[in-house]
């Protein structure tokens, strides 16, 4: 055993070629390093004498299995649509409206492992903590009192549990107490049979009684010291090498049902852990992380600063000469989609799978109103399509428990979802005192997923199970909307523009909600080629077709603004974070420079909201900007983006571990600009795959290897001097390709599972 925490110690000593590094310590939450294994996170603070991991499992939520929906509301559904069609904001009042039976629970976090050292003081000397983005571990190494100590952390990617490997050069020299730090008050710790133990049950909210336990299991082996109990905490000393391990379970089985055994599952998971040793573990972990990380890889150039801490790179990336600190974003970004989803697991959540907090913002929930949908647009076009499956699965969930809303709220068919919901897939409004929890796109917006994932694998069993869920966003939309009598157009009422303000009035209702009818249409679309695709449903499909024709077209405005609402209400001073009318243009393509009115009046639209805003907004404006071909303005919502928080006046940035600052920490900036990267050096939108539709002046040469595109294509490219030099394209089903390089379209007749080189 010995050999092997070498082996590991002796891989501390060296650089990752892309690496999260500083010089210190974590001294906020915002500067600690994640980790996690999709189902289970860790942030690991680095500390000398005191080591902190707080510690996440991503079905550990308040409440337990319920439905949200107040079937008060039908009743009035009537007189809202006619005071909204009126204008009678007053009596259209949220305040005035049945609300929910509850808001939505809190993604909570068990606690945290405390590793306290004995006999670690006086000078400290070459502190190094780093994140290693090409193995997914994090490491501390330092010398004090002439003794060198090597730290390394990994969460078993797959698996449910949390390894921290400890190292001194000197037998004896280490020395610490292991011990968990409760989250609830009422949770018990306890050591049984050698192992520190904590159980808990997670808090009621809004009604809800919290049902949900958990238990968390940690066991020292690997020791070549004494380990004993010491009231509640376990003691290592005289040590030279120690191995933590930490697993976590609870009794969640899915949704709406809880009957599992926490202590089973998490006993199960360390005996997982710990059948193998470090060394076993370790290389198991570093294969399965490779094998999707270096599956799509950017190189924007060397390293020009290969001794300068990711927090001054980020400080002086604005102004500075850094390309690769943009390539080492990009990789973060898959890091974390990597970390937080993965298939078996919980969708990535609004701070992913990271939280330190019974009661986080916005309860760390699932907001469908843009943000959750973002966490995953990075997943298709870098490479990482299985890593949806966690989202599949619950937009199909939500099929199930939506269905029930829509009947009970709108008397509507197929399924809906507002703009919030959580581990026990609520579908109705949340935040019913807002306007915005009124929202009843949700569910419409998710399903275009299903229908991407079509477009880049071609699987057509995935089409035909996905289906039914298609099937049933279409049939909402079709049964839910209203004609409205000024236009003779469907309306779709009650909804909102998320989560802006119409006619000078905090509601925020409006008749016509221009992102409504983009989303209806992408829906209706997704369902009549999916039939036609799979041969079934014609009748259904005809009927679509015919109610496309209804739907409100997105319009010009006064200013030559794509207008946000039907009415040309927009005010070009209004720097809203949410550009909900530019889904058109992204991630749809509805709006592409073939209707030219259209895409001039998005970029007047996004021009006048600005760039500066909260961190995941100036993510999504990376994309939009992408596709607007213009790779200069891009690149400076990167720069924006890639800024401490508190640069951007007003606005958001990024924490020093390079954790998207709205603020606070959300996850979806850092996979929004990810995504925005991708697009910016190949689109796939228009019927051809574009190579550097957006290159900024920034990165004149460079490759990227793995970029997936619409059709089952799998594309390598270099270029140098903003020109093409080289691509090779691999075809997972084949069929016709178009290719767009240096401003030529070529096409190919490609058979499946051949590789082109035009």
């Amino acid at each position: 055993m010995a050999s092997a925490l070498s082996t590991i110690a002796l891989a501390l000593t060296a650089s990752a070629a892309y690496e999260l590094k500083y010089d210190s310590p974590a001294k906020v939450w915002e500067e600690a390093l994640p980790l996690g294994s999709g189902s289970v996170g860790a942030m690991v603070w680095g500390g000398v004498e005191h080591e902190a991991v707080d510690l996440n499992e991503d079905t550990v939520w308040s409440g337990s299995p319920n439905s949200n929906v107040n079937p008060d509301f039908k009743p009035r559904l009537d007189e809202l649509r006619k005071v909204i069609l009126a204008g009678d904001w007053e009596k259209a009042n949220p305040g005035r409206i049945p609300g929910a039976r509850n808001h939505g629970m809190n993604y909570q976090f068990p606690g945290s492992l405390k590793l306290d050292f004995d006999g670690v003081s006086g000078k400290v000397d070459g502190y190094l903590r780093t994140l290693s983005l090409d193995d997914a571990f994090a490491r501390v190494a330092f010398a004090a009192d002439g003794i060198r100590h090597a730290r390394a952390a990994f969460t078993p990617l797959g698996k449910g549990g949390f390894v921290y490997m400890l190292k001194a050069d000197r037998k004896g020299a280490l020395a610490f107490h292991a011990s968990l730090k409760r989250a609830h008050e009422s949770a018990a710790i306890s050591i049984e049979d050698g192992t520190l133990v904590l159980r808990g049950v997670t808090s009621d909210k809004d009604g809800v009684p919290g049902k949900v336990r958990y238990t968390v299991l940690v066991k020292i082996a690997d020791c070549d010291g004494a380990v004993s109990a010491d009231g509640e905490a376990l003691r290592v000393s005289d040590a030279s090498r120690a191995t933590v391990y930490v697993a976590i379970g609870t009794n969640f089985k899915r949704y709406d049902d809880i009957s599992g055994d926490a202590d089973a599952v998490a006993k199960a998971r360390l005996a997982g852990l710990t059948r193998f040793d470090a060394r076993t573990l370790f290389a198991f972990h570093c294969k399965a992380y490779r094998a999707q990380a270096d599956r799509c890889t950017l190189d924007l150039g060397p390293d020009k600063f290969p001794q300068k801490t990711t927090d001054l790179r980020l400080a002086d990336f604005a102004s500075s000469d850094d390309p690769y600190f943009a390539a080492l974003y990009f990789r973060f970004g898959r890091y974390l989609l990597i970390s937080c989803s993965q298939p078996g697991t919980q969708p990535a959540n609004l701070q992913g799978l990271w939280n330190n907090s019974l009661t986080p913002p916005w309860s760390s929930k699932y907001t469908v109103n843009i943000n959750t949908e973002m966490n995953y647009w990075p997943s298709e076009v870098t490479n990482l399509g299985e890593l949806s499956d966690p989202l599949f699965k619950m937009i199909g969930e939500l099929s199930v428990t939506g269905a029930k809303a829509a009947e009970e709220m709108y008397g509507a068919k197929g399924w809906v979802t507002h703009h919030n919901t959580d581990i026990w897939r609520i579908a109705g409004p949340v935040d019913t005192y807002l306007a915005c929890g009124w929202w009843p796109s949700g569910g419409g917006w998710l399903s275009t997923h299903l229908w991407e994932h079509y477009l880049y694998t071609r699987d057509r069993d995935f089409l035909a199970k996905s289906y039914p869920i298609l099937r049933g966003a279409a049939e909402f939309y079709d049964t839910f909307a209203v004609e409205n009598p000024e236009t003779g157009r469907l309306a779709f009422i009650p909804s909102n523009s998320p989560e802006n303000t119409a006619h000078g009035h905090p509601n925020g209702f409006d008749p016509v909600c221009m992102m409504d009818h983009q989303i209806a249409r992408d829906v209706w679309r997704n369902a009549i080629e999916a039939a036609k695709v799979l041969g079934c449903d014609s009748e259904f499909a005809e009927k679509l077709g015919k109610r496309l024709e209804k739907l409100e077209p997105d319009r010009v405005g006064k200013w030559g603004q794509l207008q946000e609402w039907g009415a040309d209400l927009d005010n070009p001073g209004d720097h809203h974070r949410h550009v909900s009318h530019l889904y058109a243009l992204y991630p749809s393509a509805q709006i592409t420079p073939e209707t030219p009115e259209l895409f001039n009046a998005a970029r007047v639209s996004l021009e006048k909201r600005g760039d500066v805003s909260t961190g995941w907004a100036m993510g999504w404006r990376v994309c939009l900007w992408a596709r607007l071909l213009d790779g200069d303005h891009a690149f400076r919502l990167i720069q924006n983006q890639l800024s401490p928080l508190g640069r951007n006046a007003g606005g958001g940035g990024t924490y020093p571990n390079l954790f998207d600052a709205h603020p606070p920490f959300q996850i979806d900036g850092n996979f929004g600009c990810t995504a925005g990267i991708a697009e910016m050096l190949m689109q796939s939108h228009r019927g051809f795959v574009e190579l550097l539709p957006a290159l900024p002046k920034a990165w004149p040469s460079g490759s990227v290897k793995g970029l997936r595109a619409r059709g089952g294509w799998t594309v390598d490219f270099a270029w140098k001097d903003g020109v093409v030099t080289e691509c090779t394209v691999r075809a997972s089903v084949g069929g016709k390709l178009r290719l767009k390089i240096n401003g030529k379209i070529s096409e190919y007749d490609v058979k499946p599972g051949a590789t082109i080189a035009p």
